[in-house]
């Protein structure tokens, strides 16, 4: 019940901020010069970057990331995946989940918050509580690019008002509320600045969060870091959808069905060469599933205490 109830708190603390900001903006800056043709304009900036944002954020919240289905589950007692698979234990077996003993396909991971297996799982958000994966990742990342553009805009409009009102005779009660809102937004713009730029980065190099923690713990291990990386154009696409036209639109859903991912062409290449060479795959500098040494009864990609 207490991981419930702190979730709770997150979710009523985010929707006072959020309050918050809007009513110092509105109120004290865009109001008072409401009749002019500029407050006007980002009136309506403010509007519309505020309803993507909100619908964004509902659609992050309330999309399912995506489980493992019911054919991973039965083919369970016969130890194999209906899908071929790069991910495997260093005994060559398929990954099995030691919480739900399901079999897991590759990037899958256990998430104990929800209490699944989640799909090309991402990380969990206390925020929404929920999963970040396969099939709601896009509205995170668009969460992330609206919340970042709306800070900026009225960080950057309103701080003409506040120096104004800073620099008059105008209450004191006044001039703090005002500067306390935009110096938020301004912390508040760098801070989800940089989380997009992360997420952004991830996408470009076809990797999620948990497998970039993990490049990290295994740089010094045998492990290609690029497995899924197929270029930064067809990593956007694998993430946002064939349609560029959609990207920035809360709706479509990825490529692919989240249970199989196609590999980099150089590990396409690794594999050939490792059919022709007997398993050994050298030449390219990577690795073939059959000779990856991870940790024994570990995961390759991640640990799913994560």
């Amino acid at each position: 019940m207490a991981p419930r109830r702190a979730g709770r708190s997150r979710q009523v603390c985010l929707c006072l901020l959020m309050a918050g900001l809007a009513s110092i903006y509105c109120g004290m800056h865009v109001y008072p010069q409401a009749r002019s043709g500029s407050g006007k304009h980002q009136m309506r900036v403010f509007v519309t970057l505020s309803t993507m944002f909100l619908m964004c954020l509902l659609r992050t919240a309330y999309k399912l990331p995506g489980t493992v289905p019911q054919s991973f589950k039965a083919g369970e007692s016969r130890g194999e995946l209906p899908v071929h698979t790069r991910e495997a234990k260093k005994t060559g077996d398929v990954r099995k989940c030691k919480w739900c003993g399901t079999l897991k396909p590759d990037r899958c991971h256990h998430c104990r918050a929800c209490g699944a297996c989640i799909l090309k799982m991402d990380h969990h958000c206390p925020w929404i509580r929920s999963c970040v994966g396969f099939y709601n990742y896009k509205y995170f990342l668009q969460v992330l690019l609206y919340a970042t553009t709306l800070c900026i805009f009225m960080s950057w409009t309103m701080g003409k008002s506040t120096m104004r009102l800073m620099s008059g005779s105008a209450p004191l009660w006044l001039k703090a509320v005002m500067c306390f809102g935009e110096v938020l937004l301004i912390l508040l713009s760098i801070a989800l600045a940089l989380f997009a730029s992360f997420h952004l980065r991830c996408v470009y190099h076809g990797q999620t969060t948990l497998e970039f923690c993990e490049k990290l713990r295994r740089s010094t291990r045998p492990w290609n870091p690029d497995m899924y990386n197929l270029g930064p154009w067809q990593n956007f696409k694998a993430v946002f959808g064939p349609n560029p036209l959609l990207w920035l639109i809360p709706f479509g859903r990825p490529e692919g069905d989240g249970l199989s991912f196609p590999g980099c062409v150089h590990e396409e290449h690794a594999s050939q060469a490792a059919k022709v060479d007997g398993g050994i795959s050298s030449k390219v500098g990577l690795l073939s599933p059959v000779r990856r040494r991870p940790p024994a009864n570990k995961d390759v990609l991640c640990s799913d205490q994560m």
